[in-house]
């Protein structure tokens, strides 16, 4: 059975650097979001015995402006660390919600078998404001999903999976293991849909594309191709695949944006399936039928990640990531966020490539107006920072928003909690009830730890 456990948190005053990326209204943080030391933002540690390092995966706000984030609390270091899976609930002023598992805190561990590791990597709120998060619990060769479902109190849901509100499943034959479970969404039937990666059996024991669709109660909804499908080959049949994102048209066919590797390099990828479970054989980029492949995009050679995806309103396809150019220590260059815009049939309208400092984009969302807010890293100097793009439906930079389109955000430790010379990393963002950006990512350094931080901007 899985260890379920409760834990407080220290938290140390952080105040950031002076910065001239700030815009003085649009796009400040907000000071009535708050743990009581730091105004606008929040800083988070589990602290799970003897101590851990918490970095947050998803975030997701409820209906009451709660807002949860899901993530890994590791405690120890390699080869040795054990993973903890956690979920924690704060209130819409930012101090943490004790009416949750009594301390705002859920972690687990050992969820698929004894001395398993666990990690949550997304979460998503469904009407009634249950909790669903997904990640994955492995061992050294093996790895299974996970799905759990909990109330808005942190009690597990006993109508979800085996009365215990957990869904564990396994990789079917053909397959090794699920290798990782990467995002969750719930579609307008209120079925539940994860993908990620599973590794094939031998001979060649590669990574294909794994997604999945489950009913509300957790059982597997078998009209969609089983209910579990995978995919290779968008690159070469010995390649990898990669799910990181879901997405959702009005129809309710599924997007999926990640990325495929192969032995000529790294590409963006998206796929789409119908309701099921066949991909759409109409969809591609004039090449490929039922997704795309993009790369390239920095430099022709070069490397393209995919890591978020979102459709607007029109049925415009937004995928977030990165660009990368290497060819060896004499010709390289620096990682660039990207965001790709697409047709709603697959072909591209445009790449906008952000190439001002080393950059990656994580998450985007689309908020009320139709702009999109990509979170993920900048690094002008010799630290990350930080990095929050808003940009145009038509996929320009909106220069109204921070600096230029960026707001960058680096926090400096004065108690000693964590490292002064810290990396910050955005990870994930979300919309709250009143169109405010949620923010959640992680500070500290690889000495002395990370600690979760969610931001709140106006």
């Amino acid at each position: 059975m899985a260890k379920l456990i409760g834990c407080g948190y220290p938290l140390g005053q952080i105040q950031p650097t002076t910065t001239t990326t700030l815009a003085p209204v649009l796009g400040d943080l907000d000071p009535s979001f708050s743990d009581g030391l730091n105004a606008g933002f929040v800083v988070h540690s589990n602290n799970v015995p003897p101590a851990s390092s918490d970095t947050i995966n998803g975030i997701a706000v409820d209906s009451g402006g709660n807002v949860i984030t899901v993530g890994i609390s590791q405690v120890g270091n390699y080869p040795s660390e054990k993973n903890y899976a956690f979920v924690n609930k704060y209130k819409a002023d930012g101090s943490i919600d004790t009416t949750f598992n009594n301390s705002g805190v859920i972690t687990t561990r050992e969820t698929g078998g004894p001395d398993w590791d666990d990690q949550f990597n997304a979460v998503v709120v469904d009407p009634s404001d249950n909790i669903l998060v997904a990640g994955t619990s492995n061992s050294t060769n093996e790895g299974k999903i996970v799905i759990r479902r909990f109330k808005a109190d942190g009690a597990v849901d006993p109508s979800f999976g085996g009365g215990d509100g957990l869904v564990l499943a396994s990789a079917p034959a053909g397959y090794r293991a699920i290798a990782m479970v990467q995002a969750i969404a719930v579609d307008a039937d209120g079925k539940i849909v994860v993908t990620g990666s599973a590794t094939a059996a031998a001979p060649f024991g590669d990574g294909d594309l794994m997604v999945a669709r489950f009913n509300g109660d957790g059982t597997p909804d078998i009209g969609f191709g089983g209910g579990m499908v995978f995919f290779e080959g968008a690159i070469e049949t010995k390649g990898n695949e990669y799910g990181y994102s879901i997405a959702f048209d009005s129809s309710k066919n599924i997007y999926i944006g990640g990325q495929a590797s192969g032995s000529s390099g790294m590409a963006m990828t998206v796929y789409k399936y119908k309701n099921n479970g066949t991909m759409d054989a109409v969809f591609g980029d004039g090449t490929h039928h039922g997704y795309v492949v993009y790369s390239g995009e920095l430099k022709a050679g070069g490397m393209d990640y995919g890591r978020s995806i979102a459709l607007d309103a029109a049925g415009n396809i937004w995928v977030c990531g990165f660009s990368q150019y290497y060819k060896g220590s004499n010709d390289q260059l620096p990682d660039a966020m990207a965001l790709w815009k697409l047709n709603p049939d697959g072909t591209k309208t445009s790449v906008n490539i952000y190439t001002t400092a080393t950059s990656e984009g994580a998450d985007l969302a689309v908020d009320p107006s139709g702009k999109i807010i990509v979170v993920g890293y900048v690094k002008p100097g010799a630290t990350a920072d930080i990095g929050l793009w808003r940009f145009k439906a038509d996929g320009a930079l909106d220069t109204s928003f921070g600096s230029g389109g960026l707001i960058s955000f680096d926090l400096v430790e004065s108690s000693g909690i964590v490292s002064g010379s810290n990396a910050d990393n955005g990870t994930a963002v979300a919309h709250d009830l009143l169109g405010k950006i949620m923010v959640g990512g992680f500070t500290g350094g690889a000495i002395k730890g990370y600690k979760s931080i969610i931001l709140r901007y106006k």
